[in-house]
């Protein structure tokens, strides 16, 4: 798939919100009211796998917009919160992995992003080129925060059973070990969700 046939332009960074859950807010109705936004291309949304009253929301914006934080989320990014505005470097790939059933999220903070950022883009790229041809993998895309600190790996699964099959094979481990030369461990973060996009 070619950049141009994308359905959706991803050269602006796509922002990921985690919040949790708000009783008394639909995630539908949120994110309808969100794609109503003149700079929003699209939105998705979804919960937790691991954590079912975490609300995920990423939100697809025009080129010409800058990411900030959408008031009709703002009440919500209160207490344990993320916000992450993110460049992919593959973007066709990036958007696979986000219309995956199951997208599997890695968030972490490199140790010295300066001297280390090269490196580590290789290592993220090695480590995906590992997983193609795996059972239920679609693709999947490594992207840096606005920062330059913090990065997030997105992964598209068939299911979250088709990634626990995958990482049981222990393809991924020498990989990962050298990765883990370049991160903080205490600061990575690992999850899935089912993205539900409105069209």
């Amino acid at each position: 798939m070619s950049l141009s046939l994308l359905p959706i332009d991803m050269s602006t960074p796509i922002s990921v919100f985690s919040f949790p859950k708000a009783s008394d807010t639909s995630h539908d109705d949120l994110a309808a009211s969100l794609q109503a936004k003149p700079e929003v291309v699209r939105v998705a949304h979804g919960s937790r796998m691991e954590n079912p009253d975490q609300s995920e929301f990423v939100i697809f914006w025009t080129p010409d917009a800058t990411p900030s934080i959408p008031s009709e989320l703002s009440k919500h990014c209160t207490g344990e919160h993320k916000i992450h505005h993110v460049k992919f470097q593959n973007k066709d790939a990036a958007y696979k992995a986000l219309k995956a059933p199951v997208t599997e999220f890695i968030t972490f903070s490199c140790l010295n992003p300066e001297k280390d950022l090269s490196a580590l883009e290789g290592l993220l790229k090695q480590g995906n080129d590992l997983h193609l041809g795996a059972p239920g993998y679609h693709d999947g895309d490594a992207g840096f925060i606005d920062d330059g600190q913090n990065a997030v790996v997105i992964a598209g699964w068939d299911s979250k059973e088709a990634h626990a099959a995958f990482a049981a094979t222990g393809v991924i481990k020498p990989v990962f070990a050298q990765w883990m030369q370049y991160i903080n461990p205490a600061t990575i973060v690992v999850y899935h969700v089912s993205l539900n996009h409105l069209e």
